[in-house]
């Protein structure tokens, strides 16, 4: 997905799994706010007969989950010079700044927006808050603040907010998922296959379409990588 700075590999597979299996997924809040689970998940379920869970923490935490084989798979965030200047500039100003401060994806790429200007923010204008995308937005309209944002979630509570954009389209913006199957080898009650099986569904055409198809207020959240929305 764009993010928005705000102011106000094959495999093969066994047969399809009986019914009542479940699949552990851990994701982040930004794409659990948006809304595109409860669109891509159904059609998988359904083709495998089987339930997805649903796990939404930030990034850093879906990855522990993960490593502590508490779910099957991971979707996660992996953890230039116009928005090092937008950056540079909230940092003279020091208006309040609301960060997620959870170790989540979003949370990562805006420290990586910092460090592109060679300061750090540091003062009490710099508010970290250890919350989700949906309550930091929040938390930024109370308090008029500057945050980081995903498109997803944004548009999900924007009728909400008296918050606009800033800056947005940036490359330097750009932060996508990865899909990360827990290793059966150090888990072996991870369920690999079917994790597997979901990986390549999201990979696959329909999961892309679904994916590429998807809006909120009528605007196209997400931008498929395996397979262009619209391919034949």
């Amino acid at each position: 997905p764009r993010l928005l700075l705000l102011a106000l590999a094959p495999f093969a597979f066994p047969p399809a799994n009986a019914a009542g299996t479940r699949l552990k997924l851990a994701t982040t809040t930004s794409t659990e706010n948006s809304g595109l689970l409860a669109a891509l998940n159904p059609p998988f379920e359904q083709k495998y007969k089987v339930r997805v869970d649903v796990i939404s923490v930030g990034t850093g935490k879906a990855i522990r989950l993960g490593r502590n084989g508490d779910v099957d798979l991971i979707l996660a965030h992996a953890p230039a010079a116009a928005i090092a200047e937008a950056m540079t500039r909230l940092l003279d100003a020091r208006h309040p700044f609301i960060s997620r401060g959870d170790d989540s994806g979003t949370h990562k790429k805006e420290q990586s927006l910092w460090q592109s200007t060679g300061r750090s923010p540091v003062g009490g204008w710099h508010l970290s808050v250890g919350q989700g995308m949906g309550v930091v937005l929040r938390i930024a309209n109370d308090k008029q603040a500057y945050t980081l944002t995903d498109r997803g979630t944004w548009l999900a509570y924007r009728d909400k907010l008296s918050l606009a954009i800033l800056f947005e389209g940036d490359a330097a913006l750009f932060n996508p998922y990865h899909v990360i199957l827990v290793n059966p080898a150090r888990h072996p009650h991870a369920k690999v296959a079917l994790a597997r099986q979901y990986s390549a569904f999201i990979r696959g055409r329909q999961g892309q379409a679904i994916i590429g198809n998807f809006k909120v207020n009528g605007e196209r959240l997400f931008h498929p990588d395996v397979i262009k929305a619209g391919a034949d």
